[in-house]
C-alpha cells in the first residue's frame, strides 16, 4: 500500500441475502484529499460509508485503514484508531446542549477514571477542563462561538450539521466520512458548508470521503470521484473525467429508449451543472 494511502478496500462484496448491495469494490483513499463516493438512488453508497466504518459486515474482501486491516473488527476500534462519521439524517443528542454534544464525542480520548470521577480528583478535573477547552475551540472552529448552551434541537438546521461534524472531530479523526452534508440546505447553507469542508481539510488536515447527489458540489470540492451503481464501481478519476464518461451518464439517465428526451435533457443538465 502506497505511503500516501490512508484508505483501501479489495474486492470489498456485501449481500443481504441475494441482494449484492457490493461487488468487489476496489477504493483507494489518499491522505489530505477529498474523495467524492456518487451514483444514482440505491448505487451502494450508503452501504459502503457502513462496511468501511464497520456499522456493516463485509461478506467478503479486505478493508484497510491506516495500515491496519479493519474488516471485522467493531466500529469503536475503527474510532480509536482515527475514523468518524457523520449520516444522512442528523443524529446530535437532541436534547442536550451544543457543547454537551462535543464531549460526547471526545469520550474515546478522556484519561479519567471512574475512580477519578466519583473523588473528583486534581486528574480528573484537569482532564475536564481540557475537554471543556477543547469543545469550546471547537466550537469557533464550526462558527458557533458562543452558542455552547443553546439545545441541539433549537439551533437552525445549517448549524446543526456543522455541530454533528464538530462531534465527529472531536474523536480527531484522521479519516472523516461526509455522507449528504448538504442534503436540506439552502444554497446560501450549502455555499457555507463548501467552504467549511475545504476548511476542515486544509487546517485540520483531515482526510474526507463524501457522499453528494449535486454535481455541482463535487465538482467543486472533489480531488477525486467514484461513481457506483447497482453496487459496483463503473467509473473514477478527476471530475471532469467522471463528468462526461458515458457509463455514468447512461447510470444516471437511464436508457434513451426508456426515458423521454425532455426528460433526458433535463437530467442531463442536472448532471452539468
Amino acid at each position: 500500500m502506497a505511503h500516501d494511502t490512508i484508505l483501501l478496500t479489495n474486492k470489498v462484496c456485501c449481500n443481504f441475502g441475494g441482494l449484492k448491495a457490493l461487488s468487489d469494490l476496489d477504493l483507494e483513499i489518499i491522505e489530505n484529499s477529498i474523495h467524492s463516493l456518487i451514483g444514482p438512488n440505491g448505487a451502494g453508497k450508503t452501504t459502503a460509508f457502513n462496511v468501511i466504518s464497520q456499522n456493516i459486515k463485509p461478506t467478503s474482501g479486505e478493508i484497510w485503514f491506516r495500515g491496519a486491516r479493519i474488516d471485522g473488527v467493531k466500529p469503536h476500534q475503527v474510532a480509536e484508531i482515527g475514523m468518524s462519521r457523520t449520516y444522512q439524517n442528523i443524529r446530535l443528542f437532541a436534547n442536550v446542549t451544543a457543547i454537551e454534544n462535543i464531549l460526547v464525542g471526545m469520550h474515546l480520548h478522556l484519561r479519567s477514571t471512574w475512580w477519578g470521577s466519583i473523588f473528583n480528583t486534581p486528574a480528573t478535573r484537569a482532564d475536564e477542563k481540557r475537554a471543556h477547552d477543547e469543545a469550546l475551540r471547537l466550537l469557533e472552529f464550526v462558527d458557533l462561538k458562543g452558542r455552547g448552551d443553546i439545545i441541539a434541537r433549537n439551533l437552525p438546521y445549517g448549524d446543526q450539521r456543522r455541530l454533528e461534524i464538530a462531534r465527529a472531530l472531536a474523536a480527531q479523526p484522521k479519516l472523516l466520512l461526509l455522507d449528504e452534508p448538504t442534503a436540506g440546505m439552502n444554497p446560501h447553507e450549502i455555499s457555507d458548508m463548501m467552504d467549511f469542508i475545504r476548511k476542515v481539510r486544509d487546517e485540520v488536515g483531515v482526510t474526507i470521503l463524501l457522499i453528494e447527489h449535486q454535481m455541482r458540489i463535487v465538482m467543486a470540492l472533489s480531488d477525486k470521484v467514484t461513481v457506483l451503481d447497482h453496487g459496483q464501481k463503473i467509473a473514477e478519476g478527476l471530475p471532469k473525467e467522471v463528468q462526461g464518461n458515458p457509463a455514468v451518464i447512461e447510470a444516471y439517465l437511464g436508457s434513451g429508449k426508456l426515458v423521454p428526451k425532455k426528460a433526458r435533457d433535463a437530467a442531463r443538465a442536472t448532471l452539468n451543472a
